[in-house]
């Protein structure tokens, strides 16, 4: 007789997808010295774009952990002028877990901007909604 190993399921019965948890990106609040020679927020938010699955990966951390997890984060971080983030926290959350807010913050803190003529001081909010 012959055995067949490798067997593969029609993908028409699967009634379950698997989605990914959204984090979604706000608007940026810059604040800078004077002369307003800092980070322009657009350039700011595809830094942030470019790193948003850091963020995500903190999210699903906690979604581990509990499912129903869901909510906003504000992190604020100052950008020196070398693009260097110099700190990062979190200034509000609705998700009242701070495994998952530290580690946001932890992850900003690791990030690489542009250079700039000054210190810029960022306020950036994240959604992050649980999978449907």
């Amino acid at each position: 007789g012959s055995t067949s190993y490798a067997r593969s399921a029609p993908t028409a019965d699967l009634k379950r997808r698997a989605h990914a948890p959204d984090v979604v990106a706000g608007q940026a609040v810059v604040r800078c010295g004077v002369n307003g020679a800092c980070l322009d927020k657009e350039i700011i938010r595809r830094v942030i774009r470019q790193h948003h699955n850091e963020v995500r990966y903190c999210y699903e951390l906690g979604l581990a952990a509990k499912p129903e997890l869901a909510g906003r984060v504000v992190t604020s971080f100052t950008i020196a002028a070398t693009g260097r983030v110099l700190g990062s926290t979190v200034t509000e959350s609705s998700l009242d877990e701070r495994s998952v807010e530290s580690c946001i913050a932890q992850a900003v803190t690791r990030w690489e901007f542009p250079a700039s003529a000054q210190t810029s001081m960022v306020s950036y909010p994240f959604v992050l909604a649980a999978p449907r």
